[in-house]
């Protein structure tokens, strides 16, 4: 074989190998890619590394801390990424005094609570027992005794759906000085609402509707001696002895 002959068969085995070398690089380098991948999936899914060490809960009241731990049913450990927020928000929005909740994570350790709770306007006797109106219309909690902060309603018969949430619409469109000033609320539907004032006076109030005008109405009326004032058509109101 000629010197020719093995230098040409030598840069063909050269190349080759080169070829092979290539080959094994992007190889090596694909396998240490999924190496990578599968350490980190691991690490985020898998292990408590990254695992629910804190349940932090913010905006509680009335709320027990420890009620939203309990209720948002994480277990230590449970792997950040894994934890179902949509089912945790569910959880801790079934307590009685939780309005809404958003649920986060914090990594590396940590799930956020955020709870908004709700807040009395009234409070109402049923089924032997005084329980709290919310600013919603939702009757939402028991409670040992009346809350003589609150406003009491008082429903006749058998009223709608939409009364109690009437009802506390109408609270809500109360001034402070009007509200502290109403002793009872009573109706029969959502259209017949009337205002029992502390005074012994009566204001027949009609529905939620239009009631920033209605309040500004009867609080002009109020200088009067009027017992039985009546602003369920703010336009036109109307007063008895």
């Amino acid at each position: 074989m000629t010197t020719q002959t093995r230098d040409a068969v030598t840069g063909i085995a050269h190349r080759r190998w080169a070829r092979r070398l290539r080959a094994w690089r992007r190889w090596l380098v694909d396998a240490a890619v999924l190496a990578a991948v599968a350490a980190v999936a691991w690490i985020v899914l898998i292990s408590s590394w990254l695992g629910v060490h804190t349940v932090l809960v913010k905006g509680t009241g009335a709320t027990p801390d420890a009620a939203v731990v309990r209720a948002a049913a994480i277990a230590a450990g449970t792997p950040l990424a894994r934890v179902d927020l949509t089912h945790v928000r569910a959880r801790v929005e079934a307590i009685p005094t939780v309005a809404s909740a958003s649920v986060t994570r914090s990594w590396p350790n940590t799930i956020v609570v955020q709870v908004a709770e709700r807040r009395p306007v009234a409070t109402v006797f049923r089924d032997g027992s005084w329980r709290l109106l919310d600013s919603t219309g939702v009757i939402y909690l028991t409670t040992p005794a009346r809350d003589p902060a609150l406003p009491v309603v008082e429903l006749d018969g058998l009223p709608g759906p939409q009364t109690l949430p009437q009802l506390a619409a109408v609270l809500k469109a109360l001034p402070p000085d009007l509200l502290s000033r109403t002793g009872r609320l009573r109706a029969a539907s959502m259209d017949s609402i009337t205002l029992l004032l502390k005074d012994g006076r009566q204001v027949q109030w009609g529905s939620a509707a239009e009631s920033a005008q209605k309040a500004a109405v009867l609080a002009v009326l109020l200088h009067g001696k009027a017992q039985a004032i009546d602003v369920s058509v703010p336009s036109h109101p109307a007063t008895r002895p």
